[in-house]
């Protein structure tokens, strides 16, 4: 991502000769909120020329999540003030609401008193509201993913994902893969070479649980941002060089996912590494993050 210049701001967030990954993380999220502030506040200026003003809220997600705040304790206790960011977050989730799936309004600016949540959806543990029959009637039918094709339905969206596509052309010169060459010495295995196909196969999904038969292999996309970016971030090192600790913390963040998958466990979510990045991962978090 390009940001405006500072010399301050630049001087301030300039990074280490060989950052690990908790610091490159917080360094693009900060780059990314500096982004964000900067617009609003040329928008809201704009928007002051004609005497109007922008109304903010805070929108929660599909799903509650509070296993990221453990996480963000973990991942950066020695480079932020973790306490603080934990209490304003925690903070900021009480005073978040939920939204129209359709208009995206949440009901205090909708004008009604409560939100309709879809049943259905609600009973898998899916979160999905409307400020209106309309709305709901909209989304069921011409929604991003129409409705009526994942109502109720475990693991819908996921399959919405990885659906085929219609391929697209693309210039000779721009299939460089995202992961890069793997540096000097390291030999990805078969299993590894096997995952960044099926990833480059599925763009939709960030890692592929191989099933035994006869269960079909099985997506997972991470819900935070935060989260996939680290996650990312620790998977393109691992898969170019011998990265316990990368490699672990990526297992971290798959593990709810293995437990809760049909016909995939823990334990073959680890044998998975190890075929694949020839790390176990008990030995990593020992070695790594010793108690």
């Amino acid at each position: 991502m390009k940001t405006v210049p500072n010399v301050v701001y630049d001087q301030i967030s300039a990074l280490p000769d060989d950052p690990d990954v908790g610091m490159i993380v917080a360094k693009k999220s900060c780059d990314s909120v500096r982004a964000y502030l900067l617009t609003m506040v040329v928008w809201n200026v704009l928007l002051a020329f004609y005497g109007e003003s922008e109304t903010y809220g805070l929108l929660k997600g599909p799903r509650e999540d509070r296993g990221d705040l453990k996480f963000l304790k973990e991942t950066f206790s020695d480079e932020i003030d973790v306490k603080r960011v934990v209490s304003e977050t925690a903070a900021n989730r009480q005073s978040a609401e939920h939204h129209c799936t359709s208009c995206g309004l949440p009901a205090s600016r909708a004008g009604v008193a409560t939100l309709l949540a879809c049943q259905r959806c609600k009973a898998i543990g899916r979160l999905v509201f409307y400020c209106s029959k309309k709305c709901q009637a909209t989304d069921w039918k011409t929604g991003r993913r129409p409705h009526k094709t994942v109502c109720g339905k475990v693991g819908a969206i996921r399959d919405a994902y990885l659906a085929p596509k219609e391929p697209e052309l693309a210039d000779e010169d721009d299939d460089d893969d995202f992961f890069g060459e793997p540096n000097p010495g390291y030999v990805r295995s078969p299993a590894l070479l096997h995952q960044l196909q099926m990833l480059k196969e599925n763009p939709g999904v960030d890692y592929v649980f191989i099933r035994p038969h006869p269960h079909e292999d099985h997506g997972v996309m991470l819900q935070d941002p935060l989260g996939r970016m680290f996650f990312m971030l620790c998977m393109k090192r691992a898969v170019c060089d011998y990265s316990p600790r990368e490699t672990f913390k990526m297992f971290q963040q798959l593990e709810p996912s293995a437990r809760n998958a049909p016909g995939f466990s823990v334990a073959q979510l680890k044998n998975q590494f190890l075929k694949e990045y020839g790390i176990d991962v008990d030995v990593a978090k020992a070695q790594c993050f010793p108690s």
